[in-house]
């Protein structure tokens, strides 16, 4: 969406972008050399990361009015359905280790990080092509999470950000929720390098 407050958004995150792709996860998919076990470790890590997330934006979202369920907007039964494919067991998510966040949020914040969880749907994409292509899967075998299986990710991202727009100009909270998208980057980063740093 070309808007003067959205073009602002994505160059506040630009600098966290690209230190996403800076990591060793992203960059081994990247470059189209990451192992299927590898694979399954960074599907887990971003379980962890994802359910209390989640959990976290749908308590804090309450009261907002999403054009969308929020319900129908949550990546982690992807995650899981991914992860179950490659042969973990439920009891072995339920024991994934989980980022600690904090147990509540402002709503601007909150609409910041889901502008973010929104926005990696378009990346997913490429990666999921380029997991396609180093280890042959697809939407129903282990990409179903960055594939956005069953979903269209350009409508669902087009959508949420006319919406995010519309309500900015009515309150005023831009720099909230810029700050708000910043702060789910950075604890995202610092999960998954904190994954790299345990092996």
């Amino acid at each position: 969406m070309n808007h003067p407050f959205m073009s602002r958004l994505r160059d506040s995150i630009q600098d966290l972008h690209d230190q996403a792709q800076d990591t060793a996860p992203l960059d081994a998919i990247l470059s189209r050399s990451i192992t299927q076990p590898e694979y399954t470790a960074v599907l887990g890590r971003l379980y962890g990361f994802t359910v209390p997330l989640e959990t976290l934006l749908d308590r804090s979202l309450r009261g907002f009015e999403l054009n969308h369920p929020y319900s129908d907007l949550m990546r982690a039964p992807d995650l899981y359905k991914d992860l179950i494919y490659f042969g973990v067991t439920g009891n072995e998510l339920r024991n994934m280790p989980q980022a600690r966040l904090p147990s509540t949020l402002e709503l601007p914040a909150a609409l910041g990080m889901l502008y973010l969880m929104e926005g990696s749907r378009l990346g997913g994409i490429i990666i999921a092509r380029n997991l396609e292509d180093c280890l042959g899967l697809g939407p129903d075998c282990g990409t179903a999470y960055f594939s956005s299986y069953g979903k269209d990710p350009h409508a669902l991202k087009d959508d949420f950000d006319r919406q995010l727009v519309s309500w900015v100009a009515m309150t005023r909270e831009d720099d909230a929720v810029i700050n708000g998208a910043r702060d789910g980057f950075a604890a995202l980063i610092a999960w998954m390098n904190a994954m790299e740093r345990s092996h």
